[in-house]
């Protein structure tokens, strides 16, 4: 039974794998992943465009569980080398999304044969992970029945051994936002700099300064700042008239996110002040952060032999935030660490030993059937 359960888990795998597509562009995966579903008897929903849900059971009597995967890949041109690698030229499945998919659909395949489970189970296949707003969209298309008890969702982690779960109390990962400032100068010829207003040197002195925004939040918050993009200038011989730098703030608790984006604002118009230019914020808040139920995570610590806790929150984000906002939930990290799998999430060369996806579909299994809160 484990064998064939596995051998229908690679096969799904393999299938989303070679065939991968962007985030908002899942089309031929939800029709995929809906037409397996419909061979194991279920009725799969679209939502949110490329997004679709299944449902076990519908008792008005019983609350739900809700299970999600993700479903979208990367920009990536794949390297791994794997006989099944994508078909699909710069587009990979470069953080776990087709084992995600694959260990959901073998737990919706085993659960249709159980009797007896104490919940209605709806099984969320969510788009647009990676961007952002796909959590957030299928929500706001009613994806999330009013009664539910809890919400889960597995991840692919590397960072933990293969064979244990990871789970923490509180904060797991950080919240995701992105900023971008803009310095407006005005453009002269170098031999002839005091005459102009140099954009490009403000865009300097600003990403030296964003390493010190961490300094300004709580002690004890983990919290990153990173300017990942700048551009300015025409030429290389002439004053920069506009700077532009891309980054993003990752922190761990609403407060920190507020005085984050407060102290970049005040930075950005101290330095604009600075180099006599204009400077001004914009500032997106994509992510918040992922904050588990305490109680459903020592329920899981009970009922799941390989759950452990995980002492320290990550700086990673995940749009499965917006379920917990609203519902309490957890996000199950499905150790892959081992010697031959070293390779980090969103690598060209990421892949993990698909047996694993055996200790995922079992762990929704058992949560569906011994859940408590």
């Amino acid at each position: 039974m484990e064998k064939e359960l596995l051998e229908y888990m690679k096969t799904i795998r393999r299938t989303i794998h070679t065939h991968p597509c962007l985030s908002g562009k899942e089309h031929e995966t939800a029709a995929y992943l809906a037409a397996e579903l419909q061979k194991l008897g279920y009725t799969p929903v679209s939502c949110a465009e490329t997004g679709l849900y299944a449902d076990l059971n519908t008792d008005p009597e019983k609350p739900w569980i809700l299970f999600r995967a993700d479903i979208d890949a990367l920009p990536v041109q794949e390297k791994t080398g794997l006989p099944f690698a994508s078909e699909n030229p710069g587009v990979m499945h470069a953080c776990g999304h087709d084992g995600h998919a694959a260990m959901l659909m073998g737990a919706a395949k085993v659960l249709r044969a159980k009797a007896n489970i104490p919940y209605n189970i709806r099984f969320v296949f969510q788009p647009s992970e990676e961007i952002g707003g796909g959590a957030k969209r299928m929500i706001e298309a009613d994806c999330l029945p009013e009664n539910t008890l809890a919400a889960f969702a597995s991840h692919i982690w590397p960072a933990v051994p293969v064979g244990q779960i990871a789970v923490k109390h509180g904060t797991q990962m950080a919240s995701n936002d992105r900023f971008a400032v803009h310095f407006t100068g005005k453009s002269a010829h170098c031999a002839m700099r005091r005459e102009g207003k140099d954009a490009l040197q403000a865009g300097v002195d600003m990403v030296r300064a964003l390493d010190r925004v961490p300094d300004a939040l709580p002690p004890e918050e983990s919290a990153l700042v990173f300017a990942g993009h700048m551009s300015a200038g025409s030429s290389y011989n002439v004053v920069a008239e506009d700077c532009v730098i891309d980054g993003t703030v990752r922190t761990m608790s609403a407060e920190a996110r507020d005085c984050a984006e407060k102290e970049i604002c005040r930075l950005t118009q101290a330095i604009a002040a600075q180099h006599n230019v204009h400077g001004d914020v914009e500032y997106v808040r994509q992510y918040p952060p992922l904050q588990a139920n305490d109680e459903a995570v020592d329920c899981l610590l009970k009922i799941l032999p390989q759950a452990v806790q995980w002492p320290a929150p990550f700086l990673t984000a995940e749009d499965f935030a917006f379920f917990t906002e609203r519902v309490p939930g957890v996000v199950l990290l499905l150790g892959s660490g081992d010697a031959e799998h070293t390779e980090p999430l969103h690598s060209a060369r990421f892949t993990f030993d698909e047996s694993l996806m055996l200790h995922g579909c079992a762990a929704f299994c058992t949560i569906a059937k011994h859940f408590s809160l």
